[in-house]
């Protein structure tokens, strides 16, 4: 596998129930470099995209 990725760290924080949906993810890469790629993730309904109903954060091990 040469494009193989590894989760390093993860965590998931739910703010309140998901009543409306669908629910719309929006991700962003706060750091790329050449091991590490830090992301941030927020879960909210598509029609209220202020209300988040949870956000998370994740760092993947790059190989390749």
């Amino acid at each position: 596998l040469r494009d193989a990725h590894a989760t390093v760290e993860l965590g998931l924080t739910f703010l309140r129930p998901a009543t409306q949906l669908p629910l719309l993810a929006q991700a962003d890469v706060l750091r790329l470099g050449r091991r590490l790629c830090s992301v941030a993730v927020r879960i909210a309904p598509e029609q209220a995209p202020e209300r988040l109903v949870a956000h998370a954060s994740t760092t993947w091990a790059l190989s390749g």
